[in-house]
This record gives structure tokens, sequence and C-alpha cells, in this order.
């Protein structure tokens, strides 16, 4: 009988499949793009801090060129003028932060985009769109610590906020006073 050493059977199948493994030629990851709209912000400082921020192989200008390079629209002409260097990152990445960090605006946002879902047709296209949106939200308003189950409040000032007329809704927002601070019901009403 020919019994063969379990442990050296393991270590060539390991060996094996380490040597596979490294002859894959995985696709090169693009830097996310960002546009300005808040709705979109946390996903792009997560896979931006992810890909480039923690990155430690990269200076700071070059991690300044790679976040213009990402800017589209709004968000470029936040840092546009900004001059490559490596004291000037941590300046542009500020100024997005905080155009875009306002705890208040990302949940008016993200209810703002779920609710704006347009009725869907019976395609399967159709669903499964819904879905991804509904589940994009989800995973945004858990970011930002809010469980779906705890949003009656929230959701009841949203829709109430959204009716309000413009010069009403500027007193409102005013009375917040630009803070992360959503408000309570007993306060709006």
């Amino acid at each position: 009988m020919n019994k063969t050493d379990p442990e050296h059977s393991i270590s060539s199948v390991s060996n094996c499949n380490a040597s596979v493994l490294s002859d894959v030629k995985l696709p090169t990851l693009s830097v996310p793009t960002f546009n300005g709209k808040i709705e979109n912000w946390i996903m792009f400082k997560d896979m931006f801090v992810a890909s480039v921020i923690e990155n430690k192989s990269i200076s700071n200008s070059i991690k300044l060129q790679y976040l213009k390079a990402s800017c589209r629209d709004e968000a470029l002409r936040v840092i546009q003028s900004i001059s490559i260097s490596d004291a000037n990152f941590d300046i542009a990445w500020k100024l997005l932060e905080d155009g875009c960090s306002n705890k208040r605006e990302l949940l008016n946002a993200i209810i703002k985009k779920l609710l704006s879902q347009t009725n869907i047709s019976e395609s399967s296209s159709a669903i499964v769109n819904l879905i991804v949106i509904t589940n994009e939200c989800i995973r945004s308003l858990e970011v930002l610590h809010y469980k779906v189950e705890n949003l009656s409040e929230t959701m009841i000032m949203f829709i109430i906020v959204e009716k309000l007329d413009k010069s009403t809704r500027y007193w409102w927002e005013k009375e917040l006073n630009n803070s992360d601070d959503f408000g309570t019901l007993k306060q709006l009403l």
C-alpha cells in the first residue's frame, strides 16, 4: 500500500494554489468620482479613503492630484483653484468634507432619494433597480448610525419640511443654526 503523508499533500496543494493565485492578474481599480452631490458623498468618501488616503506609499501632492481628477462639477469647483502641494491635500479634503458632512443634510438627501423613486413597471430590471436603490439608502442610513426601524419621526419631519414654502423653510433652517441636529417634530410643529 502506498500511503502518502497527509501533511505533505496539504502542503503541496497549498503551494499549488498560492502559485496559481499569484499568477492571476486582477483588474486595476479605478479611483471613484464625485460630482458634489451630497447623496453621493458617503460612498465616494469610503472608496477614496480606502484606495487613496490610506495608501501610505502615495505622497499628499499625488493624493491631491487623484482628488482633483476624481472630482467633477460642483466638487471640482470647490477645490479647483488649490495648487498641487503636500500641504494642500488636507485643505482640499477638508473643504469637501465640510461641504458634504452635515449629518442632517445627508439624512435629508438619503430620504429624498428613497422617496423620489418612481413607480415601477412590471419589469425585472425596474424591480432590481428599486431594490438596489433602497438597499443603498438603507446602508447609507446605517453609516450615519440610523436604524431603519427608528426613523418614523425623522421621515415625518422630512416630509413636512419638504412641503414648507421657501421662506418658512429658510426660517426653520435658521432655527437649526446649520447644525447636524435634525430638530424634533415638537419643535417643528
